[in-house]
């Protein structure tokens, strides 16, 4: 997979499925290539609940080196 970063950089990712629970969970490793956080794994986790008429999910991303890095991913998520 290609991301594009908030300067227009792509950056590969590299993911490998931890935990699968059908219409409820998928947990996955997230690897960037170089040029990104430069080969340092994080984890992705998302939950999936039905509300309502619709579904609710909840995306948690843990992992980052440092905090630096966990706020620039967080304001390229906005």
């Amino acid at each position: 997979m290609l991301t594009r970063s908030l300067k227009g950089q792509r950056h590969p990712h590299y993911e490998r499925f931890l935990r699968l629970e059908p219409d409820r969970l998928i947990k996955l490793t997230w690897v960037t290539g170089e040029g990104g956080m430069k080969g340092h794994k994080t984890v992705l986790t998302v939950e999936l609940k039905l509300s309502g008429n619709g579904t609710q999910l909840r995306l948690t991303h843990a992992g980052f080196p440092d905090e630096n890095w966990r706020d620039q991913h967080e304001q390229s998520g906005r």
